[in-house]
């Protein structure tokens, strides 16, 4: 029997689907922020655009957000990570908001086959991409992306409940009917 953690730190793992924030800005690579005590990095070879040394701040700039995949973690656990994987929808993201929760309870908001996060997605109407580093990107109409970060936020809270599917269908029903019955 394997013993979850509710708290921790990440650790990268290869082939992990991660959410970054870019760092730093190098001639040829980026350093990328996981949340991980070890660095990250993303190499100009390792993205879809044609990237010349020098130049790569006009694809990827201190402050972006990718979503990327671990392709390689090293003795000293350095991790590489790369957004060039052909139908993984791996990118920079733009707009949207970023929240995190501890990476140990990314399984319980993602559900089993991807069941809770699709409930949240269909409910509100808003594009959800969970690393498994534990931050999320959120995109769509800022009444629907307050109520999918807290659907989440309710989910980290309540993850060692059981029952949280139901409690989780009427938040969202009685979440979404104040919504729609403040605008008509």
């Amino acid at each position: 029997m394997d013993v979850v953690p509710f708290h921790g730190s990440y650790f990268p793992r290869r082939n992990d689907k991660v959410i970054g924030k870019v760092i730093e800005v190098g001639p040829s690579m980026w350093t990328v922020d996981i949340r991980s005590p070890y660095l990250t990095m993303l190499h100009m070879n390792d993205t879809p655009w044609k990237t010349f040394s020098g130049e790569i701040k006009k694809f990827l700039n201190t402050g972006d957000y990718v979503y990327a995949k671990v392709m390689n973690v090293n003795e000293v656990k350095e991790s590489w990570i790369t957004l060039k994987e052909p139908g993984q929808g791996l990118r920079k993201l733009e707009g949207g908001h970023i929240m995190y929760v501890p990476a140990p309870k990314v399984p319980r908001i993602i559900g089993k086959t991807g069941s809770m996060v699709n409930m949240i997605k269909d409910a509100t109407s808003t594009r959800i991409i969970i690393g498994q580093n534990g931050l999320i990107w959120i995109d769509g109409a800022p009444e629907d992306v307050l109520i999918a970060d807290e659907a989440i936020k309710m989910i980290e809270r309540e993850a060692h409940t059981t029952g949280l599917t139901d409690r989780m269908v009427e938040f969202l029903k009685k979440a979404k009917g104040e919504i729609n019955g403040n605008t008509q």
